[in-house]
């Protein structure tokens, strides 16, 4: 399940603009936090760097 929910939101993270925390409420994270943390045990670097790698 965690594996999908992360999935999902890197899918966000490379095809949309929303917020951080939408996404995280969106992939049933209670807090950005947490859905921050899970991203980086499961692809070794934060969300936010895929953003700003996906901007370039």
């Amino acid at each position: 399940m965690t594996e999908h929910r992360i999935r999902f939101a890197r899918d966000c993270v490379e095809q949309t603009d929303l917020p951080l925390k939408i996404m995280a409420e969106r992939a049933g994270y209670s807090h950005v936090n947490h859905f921050n943390a899970a991203f980086r045990r499961f692809f070794d670097h934060p969300p936010g760097t895929l953003r700003r790698n996906k901007k370039k």
